[in-house]
């Protein structure tokens, strides 16, 4: 296609065009506008050619969508007719021509080599340039002689191009507050008259932009993340009983054949705002409880259960969103000693996820309500390699590598009429590569302080994403894409182990995690005890 700077070079004339009809004024919502070019002196191209025939805008539509009809033809030494189907782009742009500042429509079409560009001033109508509609139009054949308009008023000087107006539709207000998640689902509502009238009394971009977010998908799709999240954190409490081999753990040893332990623990996590995208505050609590058991031999396993309640609340100020996740899993974990100094240690769980969400839509005076069930998978293996530093201190470093995958169920809201959404299933999952260290300093036989650092990557990082169709619009769905996480992470933890008398461990740590606009800090307090 050829483009606007390729054409700058030639000389632009301008011609008078007759417009038809117009049924709104161009500051209104909806409006539809004939342009219609009849062969006379005003449309007049070099070499003998004429520009006729019609092209209809409906500025309630954005895009190449706008124009809704087209029947052009140019009588060039061979004539060319150019309809909706020949349509190749459609944008707007400002510039001032003849002295005036404009705002103008440039449609492109392309058939049997030839290439048409038809510009038009969208307020013509109101104050149309004296001896001369706004129309520029100019017609290169399949040899590239170049037609242009015989009636001459000034020259382009390479246009800028400028966003869309405002004030054409829910797409235009939200184009204009760059509310890009919510784009897809404003051309659903633009499309459907019952949901378009239902922002018919807001007046301002901000308002028809705010109102749209209110009706998108649940946390703009960040639930899975939130949820991941609190996945992440019941895993990494597992992790530190699996690296129980050699007291490396927190002092997490075999003492005895079979030990009970039990953790509760709780974290708090705060997602910023990315590209358009609200964040989201979670807090998670939650109890994790295990055995050990001692096999005698290299291998060393343990089985634990685990339950979390995480709630969720959007960053966002104009539509309050939250969703309460109960978590269960069950956990296989364990270590293997490969040499003196090398051991591998592996996790696998299986979980099922329980949430109820509620998105507050106050332009409509509705609320949405939800409830539905993931299922969770996760499987990690870590090679572990041991270094002593002394004879109190020792040193791990760790190679990890992490996979989780969670499957949302498919369920529709109730509660919000029209607005009320019907969320497809969908799946997304992750995979950290990670590398971190262990340091341990046995301060007595009874008390030892412990240090973990290291860097994760996800290898996958891709951003969360959510197919959903309107009540009012159940055959139009459109994906809303949320926010993609930062792939580095970093890793802090810190904690105190100690042994009673009586042979009891007691375990208090604090840990956390740090990606690109994204933080969580967990406590954790294990109490461990043979039977």
């Amino acid at each position: 296609m050829p483009s606007r700077h390729a054409r700058s070079h030639r000389t632009a004339r301008w011609a008078t065009a007759l417009i038809a009809s117009t049924l709104f004024p161009l500051s209104a919502i909806a409006q539809v506008v004939t342009y219609t070019f009849t062969q006379n002196a005003q449309t007049e191209l070099t070499n003998g050619a004429y520009l006729t025939g019609t092209m209809t805008v409906d500025y309630s539509l954005m895009g190449s969508s706008r124009i809704t009809s087209a029947s052009l033809s140019v009588t060039a030494p061979t004539a060319v007719s150019f309809g909706i189907g020949d349509l190749g782009y459609f944008s707007t742009y400002s510039n001032t021509v003849c002295g005036v500042a404009r705002t103008f429509d440039e449609a492109y079409f392309s058939a049997s080599g030839y290439s048409l560009y038809l510009d038009v001033a969208q307020d013509n109508l109101n104050a149309p340039i004296p001896g001369n509609s706004g129309v520029h139009t100019s017609l290169r054949d399949p040899g590239f002689t170049l037609y242009t308009l015989a009636n001459s008023c000034v020259t382009y000087n390479n246009p800028t191009p400028s966003p869309a107006p405002s004030g054409s539709g829910v797409y235009a207000s939200a184009d204009a507050q760059g509310n890009q998640p919510g784009l897809n689902a404003a051309r659903v509502i633009d499309a459907t008259t019952a949901l378009s009238a239902l922002f018919t009394g807001l007046s301002t971009d901000a308002q028809v932009s705010g109102a749209l977010t209110q009706t998108l998908p649940l946390l703009t799709g960040g639930s899975h993340m939130a949820t991941r999240d609190a996945l992440s954190g019941v895993n990494r409490v597992v992790q530190a009983r699996a690296a129980f081999n050699r007291g490396l753990s927190s002092g997490d040893g075999f003492a005895g054949d079979r030990h009970v332990w039990m953790k509760p623990f709780g974290t708090w996590a705060q997602q910023d705002d990315r590209n358009g995208v609200s964040g989201y505050g979670a807090d998670v609590y939650g109890m994790v409880g295990g055995v050990d058991v001692d096999s005698k031999t290299d291998l060393k396993w343990g089985a634990a259960l685990a339950y979390a309640r995480s709630r969720v609340d959007s960053n966002s100020t104009v539509a309050a969103q939250r969703a309460d996740v109960n978590i269960l899993q069950l956990i296989g974990y364990g270590t293997y000693r490969m040499t003196e100094q090398t051991d591998i240690r592996f996790q696998a769980d299986v979980g099922r996820n329980a949430t109820d969400g509620l998105r507050s839509i106050p332009f409509a005076s509705v609320a949405a309500a939800s409830k539905y069930n993931s299922q969770a998978v996760h499987l990690g293996v870590a090679l572990d390699r041991h270094f002593a530093l002394g004879p109190r201190t020792r040193v791990t470093p760790s190679l990890q590598l992490d996979y989780t995958h969670i499957r949302d169920d498919a369920y529709t809201e109730t509660g919000a009429g029209l607005l009320n959404l019907q969320v497809q299933a969908r799946s997304a999952s992750a995979l950290d590569l990670g590398f971190i260290t262990q340091w341990r300093h046995d301060y007595t036989d009874a008390t030892a302080v412990l240090a973990d650092a290291g860097v994760t990557y996800d290898l996958r990082n891709s951003a969360t994403r959510i197919t959903a169709a309107y009540a009012g619009a159940p055959g139009a769905s459109f994906v809303t894409e949320g926010i993609r996480p930062g792939a580095w992470g970093t890793r802090l933890g810190l904690g105190v182990v100690h042994q009673t008398r009586q042979g009891a461990e007691l375990i208090g740590r604090v840990d956390g995690e740090y990606r690109k606009g994204f933080h969580s800090h967990s406590v954790s307090l294990k109490a461990r005890w043979a039977f």
